[in-house]
């Protein structure tokens, strides 16, 4: 799955940052709820956001292990594509 940008999503403007950025933590909120029962799914979540905002993994990579990590949760997948 490679995640899908319209042309609008593809430019990040002053005025979109702060929806994106509610979204993003409404998106990290659905993950931990979803995984409330299994901590380190929510944990692992974090370390892959981490290693990529570190430069550890590429867009590739990272997108293979959320699938990977959220498998049999098609709507997670999808809701991740958005970012």
């Amino acid at each position: 799955l490679e995640p899908s940008l319209s042309a609008d999503e593809s430019t990040e403007s002053s005025v979109d940052s702060p929806v994106r950025f509610e979204s993003a933590l409404s998106f990290l909120d659905q993950v931990k709820t979803r995984f409330y029962q299994e901590p380190d799914k929510y944990s692992e979540f974090l370390q892959i956001m981490k290693d990529f905002k570190s430069q550890i993994c590429d867009t590739e990579e990272v997108i293979h292990r959320v699938c990977q990590l959220f498998a049999g949760h098609g709507d997670l997948i999808q809701g991740f594509q958005h970012f």
